[in-house]
């Protein structure tokens, strides 16, 4: 007999979204993604920067809400913008 209480359920969505500011350097954007994001490239970085230039946000990476609260905590620690949106 099955227990509902021990299924998987699956965790609402959410995207991490960098906004563009006039504010930071590509250098200060690209170590902050660097720094909260290891497993991407500076080269990954620097993209994902002049992709938040050029269309003014990037989506950054979609996960449940309590890890997608902790990207951007990490990423405000930097100073940048970030919104969350329940995908």
């Amino acid at each position: 007999m099955a227990n509902n209480k021990h299924q998987n359920k699956t965790l609402p969505q959410y995207k991490v979204i960098l906004l563009n500011d006039d504010i930071h350097s590509f250098e200060h954007v690209i170590k902050a993604l660097c720094d909260v994001f290891p497993e991407i490239t500076t080269q990954q970085s620097a993209q994902i920067a002049q992709n938040v230039h050029e269309y003014g946000k990037c989506i950054l990476v979609q996960t449940h809400l309590e890890l997608a609260e902790t990207y951007e905590a990490w990423l405000k620690k930097f100073d940048l913008v970030v919104e969350l949106e329940k995908v």
